[in-house]
């Protein structure tokens, strides 16, 4: 006979492809949608937040600029400077308060080298600004 199938049930042995095919328009469909979502970024905003005020003979305000200099209390200092002034501040009052303040563009190797020479000096209570104080940096 003509146009029939040579097997004996009379079956066609092919593989069906439809429902691949749906699969794969589903999937599609699913990374298109999600695809945005995850080229989002996470953009953060500080809180506004009030903290506790210090006594002034307390606090030592270390500035640390985006090109990498320091200041303690309004004064540019070189690292050893700044090594000898907390040493000698954390000897006469231990219990003294350094509050770091960091301008926004600042990298974070710059704040990274503060914070681990504030640790080496013996530094416990180590604070961080929120917000420029009076426009000194």
């Amino acid at each position: 006979m003509m146009g029939l199938p040579d097997d004996e049930d009379g079956m066609l042995h092919e593989i069906n492809v439809t429902p691949l095919v749906d699969v794969m328009l589903v999937l599609l469909v699913i990374f298109i949608i999600a695809a945005p979502l995850m080229a989002r970024a996470l953009q953060l905003k500080l809180p506004q937040v009030a903290a506790p005020s210090f006594q002034a003979s307390q606090v030592l305000e270390w500035v640390v600029l985006e090109n990498g200099q320091w200041q303690l209390d309004g004064t540019p200092l070189t690292v050893e400077q700044m090594e000898a002034r907390l040493q000698a501040s954390m000897a006469v009052q231990p219990e003294c308060v350094v509050r770091l303040s960091v301008a926004a563009q600042t990298p974070y190797d710059h704040v990274a080298a503060a914070i681990a020479l504030a640790k080496a000096k013996g530094v416990t209570r180590l604070a961080f600004a929120t917000q420029p104080l009076d426009g000194r940096h």
